[in-house]
């Protein structure tokens, strides 16, 4: 699906670079660059960010990152649809 211009303007994006961008035409003066989906090679996916505590373990650390790579590409997904 195309992205559409409400959903950039709502991130940020003045009117006309949203409709450029919904168009497929970059503009010459925008700095906007494409943002690409993160990539989590470790760790289980989940909803919560768990404290590491005292007691670290890489583990949790991993599936913290990992978790907030998944719910960062599902907002970009959302932004593309």
């Amino acid at each position: 699906m195309p992205v559409t211009t409400n959903k950039l303007t709502a991130v940020g994006m003045s009117p006309e670079q949203a409709k450029q961008v919904a168009a497929g035409i970059p503009s010459a003066n925008s700095t906007l660059q494409a943002i690409v989906p993160l990539t989590a090679a470790t760790g289980t996916t989940g909803n919560t960010i768990a404290d590491v505590g005292a007691a670290f373990t890489q583990a949790t650390l991993n599936n913290n990152f990992k978790a907030l790579a998944d719910k960062v590409n599902a907002i970009l997904a959302q932004l593309k649809a």
